[in-house]
This record gives C-alpha cells, structure tokens and sequence, in this order.
C-alpha cells in the first residue's frame, strides 16, 4: 500500500466537496485516511495514483483542480499530538502491510 498527499479545490458547489471526500476516503485501504487541513488529504491505498485521479474526475467534473502525490515516511509538521500519532500508527506503518500478506497466504 501507498500513501498519498491529496490536495483539491472545488470551484462548484458544496455538493462537489462532499462528494470529492466520499471518493477519497472510498480510495483509502481499510480506512487508512487522515482529514487535518482544508481540502488536504493523506490516504493509504492499494490503488495508483491514476486509478485515484480517475475516481475523482468520474464523480467531480475537470473544471475542479487535484494534486495526487505520493508520499514517503519523511515528513515534518506542527500538529497536535494526535494528529502524529495516528498518521505514523495508521499510514506510515508499514506493519500493516506484512500482516496483510501473512494474512493472504
């Protein structure tokens, strides 16, 4: 699984936000997403970036912008404690990723 910087700015109406961040949260892996800052997602997910980018355009029309980018576990930020803990406990933990293979085979 990978994790992903989702950055999106709706130019329609409220609709169109409500149902970009159903698609997002829908493209994370077992609900692997994090919500901080407006229109500003981390997701782990099992699909690519293009894949990620179709589902969003399908249910938000073009004239919206995305910035879908893939992520590594070196970051530095000024959260609150919690905000961190669940980020490196939920998408920067690649424990989850070896149960899941044990878990397939």
């Amino acid at each position: 699984m990978t994790p992903y910087l989702i950055i999106y700015s709706c130019k329609s109406s409220v609709r169109k936000f409500k149902t970009a961040d159903a698609v997002i949260r829908d493209c994370a892996w077992d609900n692997c997403w994090f919500y901080h800052l407006n229109n500003t997602w981390i997701i782990k997910s099992k699909m690519t970036v293009d894949e990620i980018g179709t589902k969003l355009l399908e249910a938000v029309d073009s004239q919206n912008d995305f910035l879908i980018i893939e992520i590594a576990n070196n970051y530095a930020c000024w959260l609150p404690q919690e905000a961190l803990d669940y980020m490196k406990d939920r998408i920067f933990n690649e424990n989850e990723e070896e149960n899941e293979e044990v878990e397939e085979n």
